[in-house]
């Protein structure tokens, strides 16, 4: 059970309120208030488990280290909140065992919710103490039990290769220098050949010579710590680090998110773009109707205008690595053969400089049930790549056809073919093939395995056969429930 139950104990109701407050605010987390220690031992019998007390020292029915006493005597971890705390008494009671304590000022209230949630996080996590001291790895574990962390344990640098390889969540490593066989420096470098930096950070420790911290930060550690070092000083560095690799995670995320968002966005711009470049090369040479000199400018303008974003977009897919991201429909009724002639007729289009024919047959209206944006983003992508691959003066074959109770489409060119050992690549994002565009057209790689994303989500079928010098031929089906 996940328990995120909070026991504050503070004679002050007003700063209690705070507290209370503040630490309700991190979700999921319950503050319970009592203002002595005769409230707070019977708020337990109540409750029964806490996650850890937030404790003051100055009760009214209490001296400054009963309530500490009995509070842990509970089984419950503890962290002191006092505006009083000694140096003398910072050690017994740091020697109890406590987490940790935080003097009362006006900004601790947050930093005192942030180290809470911080001790929640920990519970998911594990590290791993690596030293051929029996009795160091003993002490080490008690003080990062204390953070609430779960603590594994290796003699060795190889043994601590295998508990990583057998443990592949621990995600912090403290590793002694001096150790028979394989010292601290060297697994440090072996754990950074094997995991990033984001992945999993290593502390130093040492109490030998000058120099080793160096060493240790060299190969790879994150941080060290000399072995004389205070529990607070291994505290803080523990959560430093913990945090750090957070971050970095959190970072990557985000910046697989935004890849994802403008791999997205780019590719479709890219098709409306395309079609506003094969339009205005329509109407400027006159194919549909004569247009004065002013009207050609115009439409010169347009042209390069858009060819020029068209190479920006191409530009962005192709820096960015981009993955697509999960697509929604918005469904509708549709004629499948309407959609599929209106991209052949741009295509056409776009295919004359190469002087490839595309030809299409139907059976005629063909009723479904589809997204109006995302399905001619799929005839266009798969028509655009026949064009591609196809040779000068070849023919692309377009077809609609019925299957049972599945409309499928079927583009065919006349190209070179896919290599058979390179079949399994298709529809992944980024995969670049040895089949080169007869164009010299730019490929990102990211078409098909939109392509495949979107017939997916209609919950049709996407394939693809093909054999060396006798042409590709792309499929997809999708369920069409009133074909007939």
């Amino acid at each position: 059970m996940d328990n995120r139950r909070i026991l504050i104990v503070e004679d002050s109701h007003s700063v209690a309120r705070l507290l209370k407050v503040s630490l309700e605010a991190v979700p999921g987390f319950q503050a319970l208030n009592a203002y002595s220690l005769a409230e707070a031992l019977d708020t337990i019998d109540r409750n029964g488990d806490f996650f850890l007390a937030v404790l003051d020292m100055h009760l009214p029915d209490a001296s400054g280290e009963e309530i500490v006493n009995k509070v842990m005597s509970r089984g419950i971890p503890v962290i002191i909140y006092t505006s009083d705390f000694t140096p003398d008494l910072r050690k017994r009671m740091l020697g109890k065992g406590i987490i940790d304590y935080v003097i009362k000022s006006g900004n601790t209230v947050m930093a005192l919710a942030s180290m809470i949630e911080r001790l929640h996080r920990n519970t998911f996590l594990k590290v791993l103490v690596v030293d051929d001291s029996f009795q160091f790895r003993k002490y080490m574990r008690k003080l990062l039990t204390r953070q609430m962390l779960t603590v594994l344990e290796a003699s060795s640098g190889e043994k601590a290769l295998e508990v990583l390889d057998a443990e592949p969540e621990i995600c912090l490593i403290f590793t002694d220098f001096e150790m028979e066989g394989m010292d601290g420096t060297v697994l440090s470098h072996r754990i950074r050949d094997k995991y990033g930096w984001g992945e999993k950070a290593v502390i130093g420790l040492s109490s030998g010579e000058e120099g080793t911290s160096v060493k240790f930060i060299k190969g790879g550690a994150h941080d060290f710590l000399p072995k004389t070092f205070e529990y607070e000083e291994l505290y803080w560095r523990t959560r430093q680090n913990l945090e750090h690799l957070e971050r970095i995670r959190e970072l990557r995320d985000l910046n697989e998110l935004k890849n994802r968002i403008l791999g997205m966005v780019a590719h479709d711009l890219r098709n409306p773009i395309g079609s506003i470049k094969g339009y205005s090369q329509l109407l400027r040479k006159g194919i549909v109707g004569k247009v004065n000199e002013e009207q050609k400018n115009f439409l010169e303008a347009i042209h390069n205008t858009s060819s020029h974003m068209l190479a920006l977009v191409n530009d962005l897919l192709d820096v960015s690595a981009l993955e697509s991201g999960k697509i929604d429909l918005v469904l509708d009724d549709c004629d499948v053969s309407a959609l599929v002639e209106e991209e052949v007729r741009l295509y056409r289009v776009m295919a004359e400089p190469k002087n490839i024919r595309i030809d299409f047959s139907s059976l005629g209206p063909v009723p479904c049930i589809a997204d109006l944006n995302r399905l001619p983003q799929v005839i266009s992508n798969l028509l655009s790549n026949a064009v591609k691959y196809s040779p000068l003066g070849s023919t692309v074959h377009v077809s609609l056809g019925l299957d049972g109770q599945d409309v499928v489409f079927c583009v065919k060119d006349e190209g070179p073919g896919i290599p058979s050992d390179e079949l399994d690549r298709l529809f992944k994002p980024f995969e670049r093939l040895s089949t080169k565009p007869t164009g010299g057209e730019k490929s990102t790689g990211l078409g098909l395995a939109i392509v495949h994303d979107i017939v997916r989500a209609h919950d049709g079928d996407v394939w693809v056969e093909s054999k060396q010098d006798q042409g590709t031929s792309f499929f997809f089906s999708l369920p069409c429930p009133s074909a007939d």
